[in-house]
């Protein structure tokens, strides 16, 4: 998890889901690729490693199918300090989706 995260001291982690997180500075660019203030839908936020990314340049809706990992994605937010909206749910019924991720 540190070497993929600054804070993975003070983040949860489910196994598979850290495996399949992005790296810290891969997530950034990821987040830079959007306008600012722009509400971005990431559909499968797992622990939140792009939607934190994200949520630093504007609104984020993470959306997840797994409950646990919504916790622990919302839990790491409050880590980095940023604010997000949350879902449990499938990513592909999101209504009236700007931009989705």
């Amino acid at each position: 998890a540190k070497a993929k995260f600054e804070r993975a001291d003070r983040m949860l982690f489910l196994p598979g889901a850290l495996e399949m997180a992005t790296h810290q500075q891969i997530a950034a660019y990821h987040a830079s690729r959007f306008p600012d203030g722009v509400l971005v839908h990431d559909l499968t936020c797992g622990i939140g490693g792009d939607a934190l990314s994200i949520a630093q340049r504007g609104p984020v809706m993470a959306i997840d199918l797994d409950p646990v990992a919504i916790a622990y994605a919302r839990w790491n937010f409050g880590v980095h300090g940023v604010a997000g909206d949350f879902v449990v749910g499938d990513g592909l019924s999101v209504p009236d989706a700007t931009h989705i991720y």
